[in-house]
Parts: C-alpha cells; sequence; structure tokens
C-alpha cells in the first residue's frame, strides 16, 4: 500500500484534487472522482419540494458534470444500479423532477426505431431556481463614490459621471478617484 505522500506524487487522475477535499477525505477515497454539491441546493431541497429520492437522483446527476459544457447522460440502468432503486422507480423519479422544473431530458435517437442512446439530462433549470431563490438576499450595490481630497459625494452613476468621470484600467471602466474640480488644481 502506498503512504499518502507517495500517491499525491504519482496520481494518474486527469482533475487535480483540490487540498481542502484531499486534507477531509484522502487521495484513495478521491482517486475515482468527487462531486461538488452547491450548499444552496441542500438548504433549499424543501423550498424546492425536493423528496430525498428526488434529491440523491439529482445529485448523481451532478455527479456527471465534469466541466461547464459537460454533457449528462447516465444510462436508467446505471442509475438504478448506483442507487439500489428499479428502474422504473428511477423513470418515474426523473418525470417527477421534469414535472418539478427541476431538469430536462432531451431523448436521443437516431431513429423512430432507435432506442439505444441515452438521455441527456439538463439540470440548468435547478440552476435558474436556486439563482431564484438567492435574489432576494442578494444586495444591489449602490453606486456611491467619495472624493479622498475634498469630501465631495456623488449618489448616483449619473452624479459620478458629472462630477468623478470613469477611466478605463486594463479593459475595466473604472471611477476617477479625485473629482474633476480636485484633478484640474495642482
Amino acid at each position: 500500500m502506498k503512504s499518502e505522500i507517495e500517491l499525491k506524487k504519482t496520481s494518474d487522475s486527469p482533475f487535480e484534487i483540490p487540498e481542502k477535499i484531499l486534507a477531509i477525505w484522502g487521495r484513495s477515497i478521491l482517486a475515482s472522482g468527487w462531486t461538488s454539491v452547491p450548499n444552496e441546493l441542500l438548504r433549499n431541497q424543501s423550498k424546492l419540494g425536493l423528496s430525498n429520492t428526488e434529491l440523491v437522483l439529482v445529485i448523481h446527476l451532478i455527479s456527471f458534470l465534469h466541466n461547464a459544457d459537460a454533457r449528462v447522460f447516465p444510462s436508467i440502468k446505471h442509475l438504478s444500479e448506483r442507487m439500489s432503486q428499479d428502474r422504473r422507480t428511477i423513470q418515474r423519479t426523473l418525470a417527477k423532477l421534469v414535472e418539478q422544473d427541476i431538469l430536462r431530458v432531451k431523448v436521443r435517437s437516431t431513429g423512430k426505431q432507435d432506442k439505444g442512446l441515452t438521455n441527456i439530462y439538463d439540470l440548468t433549470p435547478l440552476m435558474l431556481k436556486l439563482i431564484n431563490l438567492q435574489l432576494p438576499s442578494l444586495k444591489i450595490p449602490i453606486e456611491q463614490h467619495t472624493c479622498p481630497l475634498c469630501g465631495k459625494t456623488a449618489m448616483t452613476r449619473e452624479e459620478i459621471e458629472k462630477q468623478f468621470g470613469f477611466r478605463l484600467d486594463k479593459g475595466k471602466e473604472r471611477t476617477q478617484s479625485w473629482c474633476r474640480s480636485c484633478r484640474g488644481r495642482k
């Protein structure tokens, strides 16, 4: 059995394991991968109306999201084996998730008679629901700026434009630090 240090040096994993996760679970457990589940999903399970079975199935689908543009297409059989559930139970649970607008299913086929390709599962509706749950708590940034020299304050974007102006810094728009009056004095 290799030591943790030897495993770290000889990792064959195509993905680098974040140190925080590695410190918690260890390389041998994480060797087959890990799944990032947003805490917002867990915190809002009841608000989303997800049963435990539905949540676990969603987490299994999330486990196939390896990057931002990944397509999720595990087979019903694979999900059934992973969750130790009957295939029909998985199909009913998927149907409930579609009905609740948690996920979308795209049927893949090459023709009318083709039943060999797995469906593609899109979790975008879930992501949008989580964002909408956060919206009331997101603070709208207040546009305000004060001149460090004279103390003049502008409270709106229009006032900032008029009293301070903007400049481009590395492609980003920034408010001028000093007001126009103080910049004119040297």
